[in-house]
């Protein structure tokens, strides 16, 4: 197949949606011999601050483990606060589109995660225009989660989000989830539960395996049973 994921965080940003898009992106490739292409932003996060080689530049196109990965321009800004980090995220949801969408070329399918919902909007808007299924995988619930760590508090800003969201659930051939109570939630706001499929986070088990004694590396790091 040809995938194509738009993600906000890719590698090397220290952000678990960064890793995860990664590792994904690497198996279809490695282990299935799928054609995998990631639009993505310019390294930036957390502290927002591009790197120089990428300062001055609209788009680059790189390879990494057989991925084709499209960076775009975005407005970068600390990862801090609500509102510049709006504007940070609305500029890749347009350049995304602008830089990203014309050099993806041939797709099957296009996948986007929640968060973030901006990104997702784009990812829908490339899976429109090529006429392939559009996939949401929703690893956290938004504005659900970020109302309740206190960040938005309820009002217009956060009912546009909540119709944003339930906008993509419709559009969406497919919604992944990870957990069984965040499909319970989806279908309870009205997603048809043939539309959810839940798949649990998991490892690489030629990477982590209970099979592995970890005393080695437990005394290197000086860790006892206890710690």
């Amino acid at each position: 197949m040809r995938i194509a994921y738009v993600c906000h965080y890719f590698v090397p940003e220290p952000a678990a949606p960064a890793a995860r898009v990664h590792e994904f992106a690497r198996a279809w490739v490695r282990d299935h011999g799928h054609d995998v292409t990631v639009i993505t932003t310019f390294p930036n996060h957390p502290l927002g601050r591009i790197p120089p080689a990428y300062r001055g530049r609209w788009w680059a196109t790189e390879r990494l483990d057989g991925i084709r990965v499209l960076r775009c321009w975005l407005y970068a800004v600390p990862n801090r606060g609500v509102g510049r980090r709006g504007l940070d995220h609305l500029s890749f949801m347009l350049t995304a589109l602008v830089f990203g969408l014309p050099r993806l070329g041939k797709v099957d399918v296009v996948l986007a995660s929640s968060p973030t919902l901006f990104s997702a909007l784009s990812a829908w808007v490339i899976a429109r225009l090529r006429r392939v299924p559009f996939v949401l995988e929703v690893r956290d619930l938004w504005p659900e989660a970020i109302v309740g760590l206190g960040l938005m508090r309820p009002g217009p800003a956060v009912r546009i989000l909540e119709g944003l969201a339930r906008f993509l659930y419709r559009q969406a051939a497919l919604v992944v989830v990870v957990t069984e109570a965040f499909a319970d939630r989806l279908a309870e706001q009205g997603v048809p539960r043939r539309k959810l499929a839940v798949i649990p986070n998991g490892a690489d088990t030629r990477l982590f395996s209970p099979e592995i004694d970890g005393c080695a590396t437990r005394a290197a790091l000086g860790l006892t049973d206890a710690s």
